[in-house]
């Protein structure tokens, strides 16, 4: 079955995000190539800046997908992940 959404989370002491839509049919997948203690407090943030994801921790970025079509992750209300 196809994967549509987002998620978040931490995977072997590293923050990963990942994001599917309808028109692209598979999850793209961002992990942080840097380890984290658990149990401190940390800000992070999924962005999609034109044709990139990219993740940040405590305001530094740890990882970029490859370019793509940006009309491919439309995240406007108009046509909302499902």
């Amino acid at each position: 079955p196809s994967e549509f959404g987002w998620v978040a989370g931490f995977k072997k002491n590293r923050f990963a995000f990942g994001l599917a839509t309808a028109a692209t049919k598979k999850m793209t997948y961002l992990e942080s190539r840097t380890e984290y203690a658990r149990g401190g407090w940390h800000h992070v943030a999924a962005v999609r800046h034109g044709g990139v994801l990219r993740l940040y921790v405590d305001g530094k970025r740890v990882a970029e997908s490859r370019r793509f079509d940006p009309a491919k992750f439309d995240l406007t209300n108009e046509s909302p992940l499902q």
